[in-house]
């Protein structure tokens, strides 16, 4: 379900995070070991995500042809009921004997509501590493819930990570003070229980899934 390469970037992470050492570590050291456990929620947010958005939009396709194929039926039904029409038309136009009668009436059949060319297949919902980082925007607890409602998805942990509604999560906003400004801003014995422990968990539930 999930591409090879989110597996081997997540083992990799994790492989580098030692729990026990953690309250041995320096507030540098804590610092990296944060941006790796957040790196795991991160990526594994941004491409089941993008798998969803994708399916969705294979329903909405799936839907439109739904339409179109109803239109069809409908068109080649009135059509049928026509047949007897357009024979006169053939008849009337085949007539050797030159007996004069009136004229068959124009046949006109139903346009199609929705037309082929509203199925746009050029969407496109790229699962490609570099792509994801530099283009998708983490979804909200909201998104993400929806998300793991439809897809085969067995971790929870990490929604709480994300923002609810309009604001950033405390994991966020320290995720970037550390990322943007290189400082923590938290003290690191606050960092540790409150920020890396519940990151780290849910990035080892994600893990294991992925195994």
């Amino acid at each position: 379900m999930y591409p090879e390469w989110l597996k081997n970037d997540i083992n990799e992470l994790l492989n580098k995070v030692d729990p026990s050492v953690l309250h041995s570590q320096s507030a540098d050291e804590l610092s990296v070991t944060y941006l790796r456990c957040w790196a795991v929620i991160e990526l594994f947010t941004k491409v089941a995500h993008t798998m969803f958005e994708k399916r969705e939009y294979a329903e909405e396709i799936k839907n439109r042809i739904l339409k179109i194929k109803d239109s069809l039926e409908k068109s080649l039904l009135e059509f049928n009921m026509r047949e007897a029409e357009l024979e006169k038309i053939v008849s009337y136009y085949l007539n050797k004997d030159g007996v004069s009668s009136e004229i068959p009436k124009k046949v006109t059949l139903c346009d199609l509501s929705t037309k082929i060319s509203d199925i746009d297949c050029h969407k496109q919902f790229s699962l490609d590493k570099a792509t994801l980082s530099a283009n998708k925007r983490l979804p909200s607890k909201s998104d993400a819930t929806t998300m793991v409602e439809k897809l085969p998805i067995k971790s929870r942990q990490f929604l709480d990570l994300l923002k609810d509604g309009k604001t950033q999560s405390k994991y966020y906003i320290t995720r970037n003070h550390i990322a943007h400004e290189g400082k923590l801003d938290i003290k690191p014995d606050t960092l540790i229980k409150d920020r890396i422990v519940p990151v780290l968990n849910a990035a080892i539930e994600i893990r294991d899934e992925l195994t």
